[in-house]
């Protein structure tokens, strides 16, 4: 068994002031605390995924045991796929400890990404005309999911690139799925930059390597052919899927972002309390000038909520016709 502490999870020591010894304790995502061994306490800080808890010098029997236990106070699990509703999730790398050799790439690769961005959807900007060719639906369908996957997977691996060049650690990466089927690509990080600079760019860096992307494909776009269709598709799809993450629906980068900006823990939260409260809104109505603005950015906020859910709900559409 190589177990991966669940996403959440706490692991640490305290002294107790009676006896003055060491105490072990974790907990879980949901706040519950478990006071443990220091048998337990070693295993946990070796759940790493690439650790097997039966080669730790323990009995069978009481590794076994503990193992279940771990699992049911969810602090562990065990499984690469772990399915969920309506999302769950197939590891592919367990980064753990390895993402300290990248880090050097990363810090190179993290500052360069914006400049990229910006020069290259300025440079391809020239070439959108060619770019929003219509004859790019007749690519084989194989192909389109494999150039959306393609972009999903590159635009995490913008944010596996900042989260590794902060210091921030990243536990695993792989696929997204919805039921079983794969939607898109996730990495888990167990903390952020305590920097509100490095936490946007951090939220920002798969929406520049989308666009880096949608650039870049546009000034490819008029190579002649099948291949210039190819680069039109991957343009479409990148400003597709770059473009709907930056809106400040909950979930998405640009809420994200927005949070990190106005110096709330979510945005998407506050928005929603602040309509729901009846004084919240009185003050909004009644505040002038500045009330009215933040009223708009609220209801901006639940317009973009009910946008993803419908471009959910076409896609799920779309997806049931091309089958």
């Amino acid at each position: 068994m190589y177990p991966l502490l669940m996403e959440g999870v706490q692991v640490g020591t305290f002294e107790d002031e009676e006896t003055g010894e060491t105490g072990y304790f974790a907990e879980n995502a949901d706040g519950e605390s478990f006071e443990l061994g220091e048998d337990v306490y070693r295993l946990l800080m070796l759940a790493d995924g690439r650790h097997d808890f039966y080669a730790q010098g323990l009995p069978a029997e009481d590794t076994a045991d503990i193992l279940r236990q771990l699992k049911e106070c969810r602090l562990v699990f065990t499984r690469r796929l772990r399915l969920g509703f309506p999302f769950g999730r197939l590891v592919l790398w367990l980064v753990g400890d390895r993402a300290a050799r990248l880090r050097r790439p990363c810090i190179l690769l993290n500052r360069l990404l914006p400049y990229a961005c910006l020069l290259l959807c300025l440079a391809g900007a020239f070439c959108l005309r060619t770019a929003f060719n219509p004859d790019f639906l007749k690519i084989p369908l194989l192909l389109t999911l494999l150039l959306v996957v393609g972009s999903l997977f590159l635009h995490e691996m913008g944010h596996f690139c900042a989260a590794v060049a902060y210091g921030c650690p990243v536990t695993d990466m792989g696929i997204l799925l919805l039921g079983i089927l794969p939607v898109g690509a996730y990495i888990s990080q167990t903390q952020e930059s305590p920097r509100r600079s490095q936490r946007l760019q951090n939220s920002l860096a798969g929406l520049e390597v989308n666009f880096a992307l949608a650039g870049l494909c546009a000034l490819l776009s008029p190579l002649p052919g099948q291949t210039g269709l190819v680069f039109s598709a991957a343009c479409i799809w990148n400003l597709i899927l770059g473009g709907s993450n930056l809106l400040p629906a909950a979930g998405l980068d640009g809420e994200e972002a927005l949070s990190i900006l106005l110096g709330l823990p979510s945005f998407g939260e506050f928005a929603l309390n602040a309509l729901r409260n009846p004084e919240s809104r009185r003050m909004m109505l009644r505040g002038g000038v500045r009330g009215w603005f933040w009223l708009a950015v609220c209801l901006l906020q639940l317009l973009c909520r009910l946008m993803v859910v419908l471009m959910f709900a076409v896609g799920v559409a779309i997806g049931q016709y091309l089958g």
